[in-house]
């Protein structure tokens, strides 16, 4: 079933590979003056890891949502509730992420990324920055302890099984074959 949550889940494990060897990847810098005439360096990557990583958090997130509302894949539609790219809002919307308190900086970052910069050359409006933040070394570790978190919450979750809305079951299941999790449905009783 492609809209269970444990197919969320390996989206946002992808991304979250992928923003990992982008990071590793040095391809130089990009070098931006603003209007007082101050110079900022980024490496190049900087953008490409913030947006893959943002996406990885997002769709781990909705992953816990669809986890909780499986009404909100229904009838081939994906509910409106699920449609956002806020970071704060997705979480908020989750009675099951653990640590709801904690990573607020890490979130709140990456939603500004998402939001403007990382994703247009200028802000939504005058007053949104339009500066790329960088991917500095304690963001990415916040970055990646949350992610390891919540993914590690979310596949004990989802080894206990999810409804679908069509009633079928399904659960997290390792496999000598496949190394990976791959979801799989069951039969009931």
């Amino acid at each position: 079933m492609i809209a269970a949550p444990g197919a969320w889940l390996e989206v946002a494990k992808d991304l979250n590979e992928q923003a990992h060897a982008l990071r590793r990847v040095q391809l130089g810098m990009n070098i931006y003056r603003n209007r007082h005439g101050q110079i900022t360096r980024r490496n190049r990557t900087n953008r490409g890891v913030f947006l893959l990583a943002g996406f990885s958090l997002e769709n781990l997130l909705k992953s816990y949502l669809v986890f909780e509302n499986p009404a909100y894949v229904a009838n081939g539609i994906l509910d409106r509730r699920v449609r956002t790219h806020s970071l704060t809002r997705l979480r908020s919307l989750s009675r099951r992420v653990p640590y709801k308190n904690r990573f607020a900086a890490v979130l709140a970052a990456f939603e500004n990324g998402l939001e403007s910069w990382a994703r247009y050359p200028c802000g939504l409006t005058a007053t949104s920055p339009s500066f790329e933040l960088e991917v500095t070394p304690k963001l990415w570790k916040g970055y990646d302890s949350m992610f390891r978190l919540y993914q590690a919450r979310l596949e004990r979750l989802l080894t206990s099984g999810w409804r679908a809305p069509s009633g079928g079951k399904y659960r997290m299941k390792y496999s000598k074959a496949m190394p990976n999790k791959s979801f799989e449905r069951t039969r009931e009783g």
